[in-house]
């Protein structure tokens, strides 16, 4: 199996050698594995706030508090 053409530099020796041995679902699996290792460690960047984090007044998004022009306030 060939290592992507985007790459500038060449994977570390283990990881090419999972590569050349590996199919895509099992690549596809470790790929998943590492990024939930690594969001256990330090987070997940792409994570939304929960509901109970967000600050709220508890109204529904009115147009005229933002000034939008299609509004008829």
């Amino acid at each position: 199996m060939a290592v992507a053409a985007y790459s500038t530099t060449p994977p570390p020796l283990p990881i090419a050698r999972l590569l050349a041995h590996s199919s895509r679902p099992e690549i596809e699996a470790a790929i998943e594995a590492l990024i939930a290792h690594l969001d256990a460690l330090d987070g997940d960047p792409d994570s939304e706030p929960d509901a109970d984090d967000e600050e709220s007044d508890d109204r529904e998004h009115d147009p005229c508090d933002f000034g939008e022009e299609e509004a008829t306030c």
